[in-house]
Protein backbone atom coordinates (compact mmCIF):
# COMPACT_ATOMS: atom_id res chain seq x y z
CA UNK A 1 0.00 0.00 0.00
CA UNK A 2 1.33 3.45 -0.91
CA UNK A 3 2.30 5.78 1.96
CA UNK A 4 -0.38 8.10 3.26
CA UNK A 5 -0.75 11.57 1.81
CA UNK A 6 -0.01 14.79 3.66
CA UNK A 7 -3.65 15.90 3.69
CA UNK A 8 -6.82 13.95 2.90
CA UNK A 9 -9.75 16.23 2.10
CA UNK A 10 -13.37 15.18 2.65
CA UNK A 11 -15.57 17.46 0.52
CA UNK A 12 -18.99 16.53 1.90
CA UNK A 13 -21.21 13.72 3.15
CA UNK A 14 -23.89 13.46 0.48
CA UNK A 15 -26.04 15.65 -1.72
CA UNK A 16 -28.96 16.42 0.57
CA UNK A 17 -32.43 17.38 -0.63
CA UNK A 18 -33.77 18.02 2.88
CA UNK A 19 -32.19 21.36 3.73
CA UNK A 20 -34.12 24.33 5.14
CA UNK A 21 -37.63 23.00 4.85
CA UNK A 22 -37.05 20.84 1.78
CA UNK A 23 -38.49 17.91 3.71
CA UNK A 24 -41.96 19.49 3.43
CA UNK A 25 -41.57 20.30 -0.26
CA UNK A 26 -40.53 16.69 -0.82
CA UNK A 27 -44.07 15.62 0.05
CA UNK A 28 -44.96 16.93 -3.41
CA UNK A 29 -42.50 14.56 -5.10
CA UNK A 30 -43.37 11.78 -7.47
CA UNK A 31 -41.55 9.05 -5.56
CA UNK A 32 -40.16 5.58 -5.99
CA UNK A 33 -39.41 3.68 -2.76
CA UNK A 34 -39.70 6.97 -0.90
CA UNK A 35 -37.06 8.67 -3.07
CA UNK A 36 -37.68 11.31 -5.74
CA UNK A 37 -38.36 10.00 -9.24
CA UNK A 38 -35.67 11.83 -11.17
CA UNK A 39 -35.81 12.35 -14.92
CA UNK A 40 -33.00 9.79 -15.16
CA UNK A 41 -35.13 7.19 -13.38
CA UNK A 42 -38.20 7.98 -15.49
CA UNK A 43 -36.16 7.64 -18.71
CA UNK A 44 -35.04 4.21 -17.54
CA UNK A 45 -38.60 3.27 -16.66
CA UNK A 46 -39.68 4.13 -20.20
CA UNK A 47 -36.72 2.25 -21.68
CA UNK A 48 -37.69 -0.80 -19.61
CA UNK A 49 -41.30 -0.58 -20.87
CA UNK A 50 -42.61 0.05 -17.37
CA UNK A 51 -40.80 -2.93 -15.83
CA UNK A 52 -40.29 -1.45 -12.38
CA UNK A 53 -37.90 -4.15 -11.19
CA UNK A 54 -35.62 -3.66 -14.21
CA UNK A 55 -35.65 0.13 -13.86
CA UNK A 56 -34.90 -0.15 -10.14
CA UNK A 57 -31.97 -2.44 -10.94
CA UNK A 58 -30.51 0.12 -13.29
CA UNK A 59 -30.92 2.80 -10.66
CA UNK A 60 -29.18 0.68 -8.02
CA UNK A 61 -26.29 -0.05 -10.38
CA UNK A 62 -25.81 3.59 -11.38
CA UNK A 63 -22.76 5.45 -10.08
CA UNK A 64 -24.05 8.06 -7.58
CA UNK A 65 -21.09 10.27 -8.51
CA UNK A 66 -21.88 10.22 -12.24
CA UNK A 67 -21.80 13.80 -13.42
CA UNK A 68 -21.34 15.03 -9.86
CA UNK A 69 -18.11 16.88 -9.20
CA UNK A 70 -16.51 17.72 -5.88
CA UNK A 71 -17.78 20.71 -3.89
CA UNK A 72 -15.84 23.85 -4.76
CA UNK A 73 -14.28 24.20 -1.30
CA UNK A 74 -12.66 20.77 -1.60
CA UNK A 75 -11.39 21.52 -5.13
CA UNK A 76 -9.93 24.81 -3.92
CA UNK A 77 -8.13 23.15 -1.00
CA UNK A 78 -6.80 20.42 -3.30
CA UNK A 79 -5.40 23.02 -5.69
CA UNK A 80 -4.12 25.45 -3.04
CA UNK A 81 -2.33 22.86 -0.88
CA UNK A 82 -0.93 21.10 -3.94
CA UNK A 83 0.66 24.35 -5.06
CA UNK A 84 2.33 24.59 -1.64
CA UNK A 85 4.11 21.31 -2.35
CA UNK A 86 1.90 19.01 -0.27
CA UNK A 87 0.68 15.61 -1.42
CA UNK A 88 -3.11 15.86 -1.30
CA UNK A 89 -5.84 13.30 -1.88
CA UNK A 90 -9.58 13.67 -1.53
CA UNK A 91 -13.03 12.19 -1.39
CA UNK A 92 -15.80 14.31 -2.89
CA UNK A 93 -18.74 12.83 -0.96
CA UNK A 94 -18.10 10.35 1.85
CA UNK A 95 -21.38 8.42 1.47
CA UNK A 96 -20.80 7.78 -2.24
CA UNK A 97 -17.10 6.87 -2.22
CA UNK A 98 -16.70 4.40 0.62
CA UNK A 99 -14.14 2.16 -1.12
CA UNK A 100 -11.89 5.10 -1.98
CA UNK A 101 -12.26 6.53 1.51
CA UNK A 102 -11.27 3.24 3.17
CA UNK A 103 -8.23 2.87 0.93
CA UNK A 104 -6.98 6.39 1.60
CA UNK A 105 -7.73 6.20 5.34
CA UNK A 106 -5.89 2.88 5.66
CA UNK A 107 -2.78 4.53 4.19
CA UNK A 108 -2.74 6.75 7.31
CA UNK A 109 -2.71 10.33 6.07
CA UNK A 110 -0.99 12.93 8.21
CA UNK A 111 -4.04 15.24 8.42
CA UNK A 112 -7.68 14.77 7.43
CA UNK A 113 -9.62 17.95 6.66
CA UNK A 114 -13.42 17.66 6.74
CA UNK A 115 -15.07 20.49 4.80
CA UNK A 116 -18.59 21.12 6.12
CA UNK A 117 -20.11 23.37 3.46
CA UNK A 118 -22.12 20.33 2.32
CA UNK A 119 -22.50 18.73 5.75
CA UNK A 120 -25.45 19.84 7.85
CA UNK A 121 -25.40 17.24 10.62
CA UNK A 122 -22.83 17.10 13.41
CA UNK A 123 -23.36 13.34 13.52
CA UNK A 124 -22.08 13.07 9.94
CA UNK A 125 -18.86 14.85 10.89
CA UNK A 126 -18.50 12.44 13.80
CA UNK A 127 -19.10 9.41 11.60
CA UNK A 128 -16.30 10.44 9.24
CA UNK A 129 -13.92 11.25 12.09
CA UNK A 130 -14.57 7.92 13.81
CA UNK A 131 -14.00 6.04 10.57
CA UNK A 132 -10.58 7.72 10.24
CA UNK A 133 -9.54 7.14 13.83
CA UNK A 134 -10.61 3.48 13.69
CA UNK A 135 -7.91 2.69 11.13
CA UNK A 136 -5.44 5.52 11.74
CA UNK A 137 -5.68 6.72 15.36
CA UNK A 138 -2.67 9.04 15.06
CA UNK A 139 -4.07 10.97 12.10
CA UNK A 140 -5.03 14.52 13.06
CA UNK A 141 -8.65 15.26 12.12
CA UNK A 142 -9.76 18.87 11.65
CA UNK A 143 -13.15 20.19 10.59
CA UNK A 144 -13.93 23.59 9.11
CA UNK A 145 -16.33 25.35 6.78
CA UNK A 146 -19.85 26.71 6.97
CA UNK A 147 -21.29 24.23 9.47
CA UNK A 148 -18.43 24.85 11.91
CA UNK A 149 -18.58 28.64 11.54
CA UNK A 150 -22.34 28.65 12.08
CA UNK A 151 -22.09 26.28 15.04
CA UNK A 152 -19.45 28.40 16.74
CA UNK A 153 -21.49 31.56 16.23
CA UNK A 154 -24.63 29.86 17.58
CA UNK A 155 -22.73 28.75 20.67
CA UNK A 156 -21.26 32.21 21.22
CA UNK A 157 -24.64 33.93 20.86
CA UNK A 158 -26.20 31.41 23.25
CA UNK A 159 -23.56 32.28 25.81
CA UNK A 160 -24.50 35.94 25.31
CA UNK A 161 -28.18 35.18 26.04
CA UNK A 162 -29.42 35.64 22.47
CA UNK A 163 -31.81 32.66 22.63
CA UNK A 164 -33.33 33.33 26.02
CA UNK A 165 -36.83 31.85 26.14
CA UNK A 166 -36.19 29.48 23.23
CA UNK A 167 -35.90 25.72 23.44
CA UNK A 168 -32.29 25.26 22.34
CA UNK A 169 -32.37 21.45 22.55
CA UNK A 170 -32.56 20.97 18.75
CA UNK A 171 -29.66 23.38 18.23
CA UNK A 172 -27.54 21.81 20.97
CA UNK A 173 -28.14 18.31 19.58
CA UNK A 174 -26.62 19.32 16.23
CA UNK A 175 -23.86 21.66 17.36
CA UNK A 176 -20.43 20.16 18.13
CA UNK A 177 -19.65 22.97 20.58
CA UNK A 178 -22.43 21.84 22.92
CA UNK A 179 -21.91 18.76 25.13
CA UNK A 180 -24.92 17.02 23.55
CA UNK A 181 -23.18 16.79 20.15
CA UNK A 182 -19.56 16.76 21.17
CA UNK A 183 -17.20 15.13 18.64
CA UNK A 184 -14.20 13.73 20.57
CA UNK A 185 -12.63 12.23 17.43
CA UNK A 186 -12.19 15.71 15.90
CA UNK A 187 -8.86 17.08 17.12
CA UNK A 188 -9.48 20.72 16.16
CA UNK A 189 -12.04 22.98 14.51
CA UNK A 190 -11.05 25.73 12.08
CA UNK A 191 -12.70 29.07 12.92
CA UNK A 192 -11.84 31.19 9.87
CA UNK A 193 -13.67 32.66 6.89
CA UNK A 194 -11.71 30.54 4.41
CA UNK A 195 -9.37 28.32 6.39
CA UNK A 196 -6.84 27.27 3.77
CA UNK A 197 -3.91 29.07 5.44
CA UNK A 198 -4.93 27.70 8.82
CA UNK A 199 -5.07 24.18 7.40
CA UNK A 200 -1.59 24.62 5.93
CA UNK A 201 -0.34 25.81 9.34
CA UNK A 202 -1.96 22.76 10.99
CA UNK A 203 -0.11 20.41 8.64
CA UNK A 204 3.22 22.17 9.20
CA UNK A 205 2.75 22.01 12.98
CA UNK A 206 1.93 18.28 12.86
CA UNK A 207 4.93 17.53 10.65
CA UNK A 208 7.29 19.48 12.90
CA UNK A 209 5.85 18.06 16.11
CA UNK A 210 4.70 21.49 17.30
CA UNK A 211 1.74 21.95 19.62
CA UNK A 212 -1.47 22.73 17.68
CA UNK A 213 -2.43 25.22 20.37
CA UNK A 214 0.17 27.53 18.78
CA UNK A 215 -1.78 27.61 15.50
CA UNK A 216 -4.16 30.56 15.10
CA UNK A 217 -7.87 30.28 14.21
CA UNK A 218 -8.48 26.94 15.92
CA UNK A 219 -10.95 25.75 18.53
CA UNK A 220 -10.43 22.76 20.84
CA UNK A 221 -13.19 21.27 22.93
CA UNK A 222 -12.55 21.57 26.64
CA UNK A 223 -14.69 20.60 29.59
CA UNK A 224 -16.22 24.07 29.71
CA UNK A 225 -16.77 24.52 25.99
CA UNK A 226 -14.51 25.53 23.10
CA UNK A 227 -11.06 26.90 23.83
CA UNK A 228 -9.91 29.27 21.10
CA UNK A 229 -6.48 30.14 19.82
CA UNK A 230 -5.95 33.77 18.69
CA UNK A 231 -8.05 34.78 15.68
CA UNK A 232 -5.87 36.16 12.88
CA UNK A 233 -7.17 37.51 9.57
CA UNK A 234 -6.07 35.20 6.77
CA UNK A 235 -4.62 36.52 3.55
CA UNK A 236 -7.26 36.92 0.87
CA UNK A 237 -5.99 34.02 -1.25
CA UNK A 238 -9.18 33.28 -3.12
CA UNK A 239 -9.24 36.73 -4.76
CA UNK A 240 -5.97 36.18 -6.59
CA UNK A 241 -5.88 32.40 -6.68
CA UNK A 242 -7.32 30.87 -9.86
CA UNK A 243 -7.81 27.12 -9.70
CA UNK A 244 -5.61 25.41 -12.28
CA UNK A 245 -8.26 23.11 -13.71
CA UNK A 246 -5.73 21.51 -16.06
CA UNK A 247 -4.01 20.07 -12.96
CA UNK A 248 -7.16 18.75 -11.31
CA UNK A 249 -7.33 14.91 -11.32
CA UNK A 250 -9.97 12.99 -13.28
CA UNK A 251 -13.22 12.52 -11.41
CA UNK A 252 -12.99 15.77 -9.47
CA UNK A 253 -14.71 17.94 -12.07
CA UNK A 254 -18.35 17.12 -12.75
CA UNK A 255 -20.60 18.05 -15.65
CA UNK A 256 -20.81 21.53 -14.14
CA UNK A 257 -17.68 23.40 -13.01
CA UNK A 258 -18.03 25.53 -9.84
CA UNK A 259 -16.51 29.02 -9.75
CA UNK A 260 -16.60 31.60 -6.99
CA UNK A 261 -16.89 35.31 -7.78
CA UNK A 262 -16.88 36.59 -4.22
CA UNK A 263 -17.73 35.94 -0.57
CA UNK A 264 -20.70 37.18 1.37
CA UNK A 265 -23.73 39.27 0.46
CA UNK A 266 -24.25 42.98 1.17
CA UNK A 267 -27.96 42.45 1.86
CA UNK A 268 -29.40 41.35 5.20
CA UNK A 269 -32.54 39.36 4.44
CA UNK A 270 -34.27 38.49 7.70
CA UNK A 271 -34.60 34.75 7.01
CA UNK A 272 -30.96 34.15 5.98
CA UNK A 273 -28.47 32.60 8.42
CA UNK A 274 -25.45 33.50 6.27
CA UNK A 275 -25.98 37.13 7.26
CA UNK A 276 -22.90 38.31 9.11
CA UNK A 277 -21.15 34.95 8.83
CA UNK A 278 -18.24 36.49 6.94
CA UNK A 279 -16.52 39.51 8.38
CA UNK A 280 -16.42 41.35 5.05
CA UNK A 281 -18.19 41.12 1.71
CA UNK A 282 -15.47 40.58 -0.85
CA UNK A 283 -15.85 40.59 -4.63
CA UNK A 284 -13.18 38.83 -6.60
CA UNK A 285 -11.37 41.06 -9.13
CA UNK A 286 -12.51 40.54 -12.71
CA UNK A 287 -9.07 39.48 -13.95
CA UNK A 288 -8.98 36.61 -11.43
CA UNK A 289 -12.41 35.38 -12.48
CA UNK A 290 -11.55 35.67 -16.18
CA UNK A 291 -8.29 33.74 -15.76
CA UNK A 292 -10.17 30.86 -14.20
CA UNK A 293 -12.93 30.97 -16.82
CA UNK A 294 -10.31 30.84 -19.57
CA UNK A 295 -8.80 27.75 -17.96
CA UNK A 296 -12.21 26.08 -17.82
CA UNK A 297 -12.94 27.10 -21.42
CA UNK A 298 -9.69 25.45 -22.53
CA UNK A 299 -9.86 22.28 -20.42
CA UNK A 300 -13.63 21.66 -20.36
CA UNK A 301 -15.10 23.38 -23.43
CA UNK A 302 -18.24 21.23 -23.21
CA UNK A 303 -18.99 21.81 -19.49
CA UNK A 304 -21.32 24.32 -17.92
CA UNK A 305 -20.22 26.69 -15.14
CA UNK A 306 -21.97 27.34 -11.83
CA UNK A 307 -21.11 30.52 -9.92
CA UNK A 308 -21.56 29.40 -6.32
CA UNK A 309 -21.83 32.89 -4.77
CA UNK A 310 -24.76 33.69 -2.49
CA UNK A 311 -25.26 36.75 -4.69
CA UNK A 312 -23.06 37.12 -7.79
CA UNK A 313 -24.77 40.30 -8.97
CA UNK A 314 -25.75 42.73 -6.22
CA UNK A 315 -26.22 45.56 -8.73
CA UNK A 316 -26.70 46.23 -12.47
CA UNK A 317 -23.14 47.57 -12.56
CA UNK A 318 -21.66 44.19 -11.63
CA UNK A 319 -23.77 42.46 -14.31
CA UNK A 320 -22.50 44.89 -16.92
CA UNK A 321 -18.87 44.52 -15.77
CA UNK A 322 -18.64 40.73 -15.61
CA UNK A 323 -20.87 39.90 -18.57
CA UNK A 324 -19.19 42.57 -20.66
CA UNK A 325 -15.77 41.12 -19.82
CA UNK A 326 -16.88 37.58 -20.72
CA UNK A 327 -18.17 38.81 -24.08
CA UNK A 328 -15.13 40.98 -24.83
CA UNK A 329 -12.77 38.08 -24.11
CA UNK A 330 -14.65 35.75 -26.45
CA UNK A 331 -15.33 33.13 -23.78
CA UNK A 332 -17.86 30.57 -24.97
CA UNK A 333 -19.54 29.62 -21.71
CA UNK A 334 -22.89 28.38 -20.50
CA UNK A 335 -23.49 29.19 -16.85
CA UNK A 336 -25.93 29.86 -14.03
CA UNK A 337 -25.73 31.97 -10.88
CA UNK A 338 -27.68 33.36 -7.92
CA UNK A 339 -28.55 37.02 -8.11
CA UNK A 340 -31.24 39.53 -7.22
CA UNK A 341 -34.16 40.40 -9.45
CA UNK A 342 -33.69 44.12 -8.80
CA UNK A 343 -30.19 43.96 -10.32
CA UNK A 344 -31.68 43.23 -13.76
CA UNK A 345 -32.37 45.98 -16.26
CA UNK A 346 -32.94 45.55 -20.00
CA UNK A 347 -29.29 46.07 -20.92
CA UNK A 348 -28.27 43.62 -18.20
CA UNK A 349 -30.74 40.96 -19.39
CA UNK A 350 -29.34 41.20 -22.92
CA UNK A 351 -25.76 41.01 -21.63
CA UNK A 352 -26.59 37.99 -19.47
CA UNK A 353 -27.90 36.13 -22.51
CA UNK A 354 -24.95 37.12 -24.72
CA UNK A 355 -22.46 36.13 -22.00
CA UNK A 356 -23.94 32.63 -21.78
CA UNK A 357 -26.17 32.75 -18.69
CA UNK A 358 -28.64 29.91 -19.19
CA UNK A 359 -30.40 30.15 -15.80
CA UNK A 360 -30.88 32.97 -13.32
CA UNK A 361 -31.41 31.70 -9.76
CA UNK A 362 -33.53 34.36 -8.08
CA UNK A 363 -34.37 34.73 -4.40
CA UNK A 364 -37.93 35.94 -4.95
CA UNK A 365 -39.35 34.51 -1.66
CA UNK A 366 -42.87 36.02 -1.81
CA UNK A 367 -45.34 37.69 -4.11
CA UNK A 368 -46.71 39.91 -1.35
CA UNK A 369 -45.05 43.30 -0.82
CA UNK A 370 -45.80 43.39 2.91
CA UNK A 371 -44.08 40.01 3.42
CA UNK A 372 -41.13 41.17 1.32
CA UNK A 373 -40.90 44.21 3.61
CA UNK A 374 -40.94 41.95 6.69
CA UNK A 375 -38.17 39.90 5.08
CA UNK A 376 -36.14 43.07 4.43
CA UNK A 377 -35.79 41.97 0.83
CA UNK A 378 -35.72 45.54 -0.49
CA UNK A 379 -37.70 44.32 -3.48
CA UNK A 380 -41.31 44.28 -4.65
CA UNK A 381 -43.68 42.26 -6.82
CA UNK A 382 -43.50 44.63 -9.81
CA UNK A 383 -39.69 44.60 -9.84
CA UNK A 384 -39.64 40.80 -9.68
CA UNK A 385 -42.14 40.37 -12.51
CA UNK A 386 -40.33 42.91 -14.68
CA UNK A 387 -37.06 41.00 -14.21
CA UNK A 388 -38.68 37.67 -15.11
CA UNK A 389 -40.21 39.15 -18.26
CA UNK A 390 -36.91 40.73 -19.33
CA UNK A 391 -35.07 37.43 -18.85
CA UNK A 392 -37.78 35.62 -20.79
CA UNK A 393 -37.41 38.10 -23.64
CA UNK A 394 -33.76 37.07 -23.96
CA UNK A 395 -34.43 33.33 -23.44
CA UNK A 396 -32.80 33.05 -20.02
CA UNK A 397 -34.41 30.38 -17.81
CA UNK A 398 -35.19 31.25 -14.20
CA UNK A 399 -35.59 29.47 -10.87
CA UNK A 400 -37.44 31.43 -8.18
CA UNK A 401 -37.05 30.33 -4.57
CA UNK A 402 -40.11 30.98 -2.40
CA UNK A 403 -40.66 30.87 1.38
CA UNK A 404 -44.07 30.04 2.79
CA UNK A 405 -44.93 30.93 6.39
CA UNK A 406 -42.59 33.84 7.15
CA UNK A 407 -43.85 36.06 10.01
CA UNK A 408 -46.78 38.10 8.74
CA UNK A 409 -47.82 35.39 6.26
CA UNK A 410 -51.55 34.76 5.84
CA UNK A 411 -53.67 32.90 3.31
CA UNK A 412 -54.09 36.19 1.44
CA UNK A 413 -50.34 36.80 1.18
CA UNK A 414 -49.93 33.23 -0.11
CA UNK A 415 -52.60 34.08 -2.70
CA UNK A 416 -50.34 36.93 -3.83
CA UNK A 417 -47.41 34.50 -4.18
CA UNK A 418 -49.54 32.14 -6.26
CA UNK A 419 -50.72 35.05 -8.42
CA UNK A 420 -47.15 36.21 -8.99
CA UNK A 421 -45.95 32.76 -10.05
CA UNK A 422 -48.94 32.35 -12.35
CA UNK A 423 -48.12 35.72 -13.95
CA UNK A 424 -44.75 34.41 -15.13
CA UNK A 425 -44.64 34.26 -18.94
CA UNK A 426 -44.98 30.97 -20.80
CA UNK A 427 -43.84 32.06 -24.25
CA UNK A 428 -41.67 29.02 -24.95
CA UNK A 429 -38.54 31.19 -25.04
CA UNK A 430 -37.51 30.21 -21.50
CA UNK A 431 -38.57 27.93 -18.64
CA UNK A 432 -39.53 29.61 -15.37
CA UNK A 433 -39.49 27.19 -12.45
CA UNK A 434 -39.99 27.75 -8.75
CA UNK A 435 -38.80 26.00 -5.60
CA UNK A 436 -40.83 26.58 -2.44
CA UNK A 437 -39.86 25.97 1.18
CA UNK A 438 -41.60 26.16 4.52
CA UNK A 439 -40.11 28.96 6.62
CA UNK A 440 -37.39 27.76 8.97
CA UNK A 441 -36.61 29.82 12.07
CA UNK A 442 -32.82 29.63 11.87
CA UNK A 443 -30.93 30.66 15.01
CA UNK A 444 -28.48 32.94 13.18
CA UNK A 445 -31.03 34.72 10.98
CA UNK A 446 -32.03 38.34 11.79
CA UNK A 447 -35.60 37.03 12.24
CA UNK A 448 -34.36 35.21 15.34
CA UNK A 449 -33.18 38.41 17.02
CA UNK A 450 -35.19 39.21 20.19
CA UNK A 451 -36.72 42.44 18.84
CA UNK A 452 -37.99 40.72 15.66
CA UNK A 453 -39.36 37.82 17.70
CA UNK A 454 -41.15 40.21 20.01
CA UNK A 455 -42.65 42.26 17.16
CA UNK A 456 -44.09 39.20 15.39
CA UNK A 457 -44.57 37.00 18.46
CA UNK A 458 -42.35 34.42 16.82
CA UNK A 459 -41.70 31.43 19.06
CA UNK A 460 -39.56 28.35 18.52
CA UNK A 461 -36.60 27.42 16.36
CA UNK A 462 -36.14 25.53 13.11
CA UNK A 463 -39.45 23.94 12.03
CA UNK A 464 -40.96 24.03 15.50
CA UNK A 465 -42.34 27.57 15.30
CA UNK A 466 -45.46 29.66 15.53
CA UNK A 467 -46.06 33.39 15.13
CA UNK A 468 -48.95 35.82 15.32
CA UNK A 469 -50.37 35.08 11.85
CA UNK A 470 -49.55 31.42 11.11
CA UNK A 471 -48.37 28.12 12.56
CA UNK A 472 -45.98 25.64 10.99
CA UNK A 473 -48.76 23.08 10.16
CA UNK A 474 -50.73 25.86 8.49
CA UNK A 475 -47.64 26.80 6.45
CA UNK A 476 -47.30 23.18 5.33
CA UNK A 477 -50.88 23.22 4.06
CA UNK A 478 -50.25 26.50 2.27
CA UNK A 479 -47.10 25.05 0.69
CA UNK A 480 -49.20 22.27 -0.80
CA UNK A 481 -51.71 24.84 -2.03
CA UNK A 482 -48.95 26.72 -3.84
CA UNK A 483 -47.96 23.48 -5.55
CA UNK A 484 -51.54 22.66 -6.54
CA UNK A 485 -52.53 26.12 -7.78
CA UNK A 486 -49.40 27.33 -9.58
CA UNK A 487 -49.33 26.56 -13.30
CA UNK A 488 -45.58 26.59 -13.83
CA UNK A 489 -43.23 23.68 -13.16
CA UNK A 490 -41.40 23.14 -9.91
CA UNK A 491 -37.76 22.31 -9.34
CA UNK A 492 -37.73 20.08 -6.30
CA UNK A 493 -35.90 17.01 -7.55
CA UNK A 494 -32.18 16.11 -7.71
CA UNK A 495 -32.25 16.42 -11.51
CA UNK A 496 -29.30 17.25 -13.73
CA UNK A 497 -30.91 17.56 -17.18
CA UNK A 498 -28.64 17.38 -20.20
CA UNK A 499 -27.71 20.74 -21.71
CA UNK A 500 -28.74 19.27 -25.07
CA UNK A 501 -32.32 18.63 -23.93
CA UNK A 502 -34.61 20.96 -25.93
CA UNK A 503 -36.37 23.51 -23.73
CA UNK A 504 -39.94 22.60 -24.76
CA UNK A 505 -39.24 18.93 -24.07
CA UNK A 506 -37.79 19.68 -20.63
CA UNK A 507 -40.79 21.89 -19.86
CA UNK A 508 -43.22 19.12 -20.76
CA UNK A 509 -41.27 16.56 -18.70
CA UNK A 510 -41.35 18.78 -15.64
CA UNK A 511 -45.01 19.73 -16.02
CA UNK A 512 -46.09 16.13 -16.61
CA UNK A 513 -44.32 14.91 -13.49
CA UNK A 514 -45.93 17.65 -11.40
CA UNK A 515 -49.35 16.98 -12.93
CA UNK A 516 -49.20 13.30 -11.97
CA UNK A 517 -48.70 14.26 -8.32
CA UNK A 518 -51.50 16.82 -8.50
CA UNK A 519 -53.77 14.05 -9.79
CA UNK A 520 -52.95 11.93 -6.75
CA UNK A 521 -50.17 9.72 -8.13
CA UNK A 522 -47.38 10.12 -5.61
CA UNK A 523 -45.68 6.71 -5.34
CA UNK A 524 -44.60 4.63 -8.34
CA UNK A 525 -45.43 0.97 -7.81
CA UNK A 526 -46.12 -2.14 -9.87
CA UNK A 527 -49.77 -1.13 -10.30
CA UNK A 528 -49.03 2.18 -12.04
CA UNK A 529 -45.48 1.83 -13.42
CA UNK A 530 -46.56 0.95 -16.97
CA UNK A 531 -49.08 3.80 -17.06
CA UNK A 532 -46.40 6.23 -15.94
CA UNK A 533 -43.94 4.89 -18.52
CA UNK A 534 -46.49 5.35 -21.30
CA UNK A 535 -47.24 8.87 -20.07
CA UNK A 536 -43.61 9.91 -20.51
CA UNK A 537 -42.83 7.85 -23.63
CA UNK A 538 -44.11 10.34 -26.26
CA UNK A 539 -42.26 13.21 -24.58
CA UNK A 540 -38.97 11.33 -24.44
CA UNK A 541 -39.48 10.18 -28.05
CA UNK A 542 -39.19 13.85 -29.04
CA UNK A 543 -35.67 13.87 -27.54
CA UNK A 544 -34.61 11.01 -29.83
CA UNK A 545 -36.24 12.72 -32.78
CA UNK A 546 -34.39 15.96 -32.04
Amino acid sequence: MKPGCDVLIIGGYEVSEHLNGMGEAAKNWLRFMGKPASLYFLANLVDCDGDLEAAAGRLAAANPMHGLGWPLGAVYLLDFLGKQGLSVEGVGYYAYEQDRFRELAAARPCVVAISTTFITEAAQIGEIARAIKAVSPNTIVVAGGAKILKSHREYRLWREGRFEGCDIAPMAANNPFFPEARLPEVDAFVIADAGETTLLDVFRAVKSGADLSRVSNLAFMGDDGPELTPRVEELNHFARHAISWDRIPDGVAGLEIPVRGGVGCPFRCAFCDFTGLHRNVRSRPLDGILNELRSINDVFPDRRVFFTDDNLFASPKRIHELCGAIIENGLQLSWRAFFRADAIDETGAELLARAGCHTALLGVESGDDSILANMRKRSCRDTILRAIRLLDRYSVDTLSTMIVGFPGETCRSVDATIDLLNAYPHTGRAIHRYLSFVFVSLPLAPASMPEFRHEHRLKGLYLDWTHDTMTRPEAERELRRVFEEVDGPTLQYPDYPSADLPGPVLYDLLRTRDDLVKRGVSEIDTANARMIAETFRPILARVAAA
